[in-house]
Parts: structure tokens; sequence; C-alpha cells
């Protein structure tokens, strides 16, 4: 499907479906462009009023959730009494502290997950989408969502599109992130990969 992320693997089990199915929820609320003549997201046509008027409240909300693209984090550290995980960014750089109970008593040092993440009033969160991956995928991952993202700068230069940056990437092809994740999951399950000692495929 377009949305490969949705694709169901017995064998990953209960959990890593219901992930899935979350996953999938919320990139029909942040990144789904339900028509592509406008380029417009769900969340955009909401904010807009083109599908009723949002309180401005509701306004600030979705203006977060616009703005709110998916990453590639490390996680540094991790304090389960608080709740904090230190992740830093892949992508775009910098570190920041992430306030979730639960994300802190499932993540481990040196992980790679691909999440999203809000500011609230200050205070960093998940928004909900969680991609694990193992700390070897740490290089490929990165590598595949550059390499995928100057292919789509350099046709978009060619369009005209001067300002398209890593951030117009993130929104548009979030989908991506979730192919990637599918296919690694499928290898690992078919068997193991031989990888060298600095973790490279």
């Amino acid at each position: 499907s377009f949305y490969a992320g949705r694709k169901k693997i017995p064998e990953l089990g209960e959990d890593y479906q219901e992930m899935m199915e979350i996953n999938f929820n919320e990139w029909l609320v942040f990144d789904w462009v339900p028509d592509w003549r406008s380029m417009e997201t769900l969340s955009q046509l909401v904010l807009w009023g083109k599908i009723w008027e949002p309180t401005e409240d509701e306004k600030k909300i979705l203006k977060k959730m616009y703005d709110a693209v998916i990453g590639v984090y490390e996680v540094k550290d991790v304090h389960p009494d608080t709740g904090t995980v230190i992740v830093e960014d892949l992508l775009f750089g910098g570190e920041y502290s992430v306030i979730d109970y639960l994300f802190s008593k499932s993540a481990k040092k040196m992980y790679i997950f691909a999440l999203r993440l809000l500011n609230i009033d200050g205070i960093y969160v998940l928004s909900g989408c969680v991609y694990p991956f193992m700390p070897l995928d740490k290089n490929l991952v990165v590598s595949t969502v550059k390499h995928n993202y100057e292919i789509e700068k350099k046709e978009n230069e060619k369009a005209g599109f001067k300002r398209y940056n890593l951030h117009f990437y993130l929104k548009e092809y979030s989908h991506f992130i979730a192919q990637d994740w599918l296919m690694m999951m499928e290898v690992r399950i078919a068997g193991p990969r031989m990888v060298n000692y600095e973790g490279h495929n």
C-alpha cells in the first residue's frame, strides 16, 4: 500500500501491530495530503478552516502539528524515575529532553528511533508514533534519509522550487521512513545480517 508501515507482519507480534496502527493513524493526521493538487495536509486544512472552523486553542495545537516533522534520533541517556529521555537529533542536530514515562521504560542508550517531537509550552513530548531501530541501523537509516532527500531536492530545484529543504522532505515523504523500517524488520525476521565490527552493512 501507499503507507507500507501498516502492512501486517504476524511474526512481529500484537504489540508491533498495534504500534504500526498508531503510526498509520498519526501519519493520516499529520502528513497525509488528501488532494495532491493543493499539497495541503489534513492538519493544514483544519488549521485554515477548510474543514471546520477551529477554536484559538485548537489552532495553537494544529500549528504545532503542522510544524512538527518525523525525525531520526539516538538515545543518549534515560531517566525512568522522572520519565525523561535525552535524545540527539541525527538529521538537524541538537539534543532534546523528552518527557514520556512509557518511552523512558523501554528506551535504551544508543538505540535509534524515528519519531516526532512536539514542543508543548517548552516541554518536549512524543506525538505518538515510534519506529524503533537497532543501534547497528544508525548509519543506514540516516544515510538513506539524506540520500533520498538530495534526490528530491534536485528534482524540486529543477522544477523551480528553490526553497525545498529537509523539513519539506520529511513532511512530504514521512511514509518513506515507515517503508525503511518495514524493510529492516522483514530482513531481520528472514535471518541475521552480515555486519562488520563498526556496524556497517
